[in-house]
């Protein structure tokens, strides 16, 4: 399992919205993919408008095969499948994160 975290953070100096600079991220992600046999999970933000998906290139949610939202609530957050290749979607899991030192820990509500 290999987290790039976040998108902004790994590619410095690109244009987020530049479906030519998102696709050499996604290129760079299946390399990764390919050498590891891993799941390479890609970090993101959404956009400044609550509920409208992800910012910047729709090269990023095509070139998914899950795609993941998590919003805060009150006093858990919830995952919601928004995208599953040959699946349903809308599933919501709740959960609560608890702090390890540097780190934390997923619970599952």
């Amino acid at each position: 399992l290999v987290f790039v975290d976040t998108l902004a953070a790994v590619t410095p100096g690109s244009d987020e919205n530049a479906a030519k600079d998102m696709g050499i991220l996604i290129a760079f992600c299946q390399k990764i993919h390919k050498a590891s046999g891993g799941l390479v999970v890609l970090v993101h933000h959404e956009g400044k408008t609550p509920g409208k998906g992800m910012r910047g290139s729709s090269v990023i949610p095509g070139a998914s095969e899950v795609t993941l939202e998590v919003t805060d609530q009150e006093d858990h957050r919830e995952m919601r499948v928004s995208k599953q290749k040959n699946a349903p979607l809308g599933n919501i899991s709740q959960f609560q994160l608890r702090l390890f030192g540097e780190s934390c820990i997923v619970d599952w509500l």
